[in-house]
């Protein structure tokens, strides 16, 4: 993982939350307990339903999806929302400073 990095763990709900309001980075979406859902991050401050950055299955090989340690910029700020509520999702993620 990188330095710095928090973590986010999202289960039961297929509202969208809001994770950051600031410019995040995101490293990695990691499965912890998931069926057939997707998972949708957005570039937003608030649950605003905008337009997706990134949609993953939340099935991910087994392994999860890693985005190196620079991970995937959001300029305005990091929601997250599954397709389906029993799944569970670790987000891995850190303040974009620059």
């Amino acid at each position: 993982m990188s330095n710095g990095s928090n973590l986010y763990r999202h289960t039961g709900t297929t509202d969208e939350t809001v994770i950051s309001t600031d410019r995040s980075r995101v490293i990695a979406i990691l499965p912890e307990d998931t069926t057939a859902g997707t998972v949708t991050l957005r570039d937003s401050n608030t649950a605003d339903d905008s337009d997706p950055v990134h949609i993953a299955a939340a099935g991910l090989p087994q392994t999860g999806k890693m985005f190196s340690q620079r991970g995937v910029k959001f300029a305005t700020g990091l929601t997250v929302q599954l397709s389906d509520d029993t799944d569970v999702v670790l987000i891995v993620w850190a303040p974009k400073f620059s």
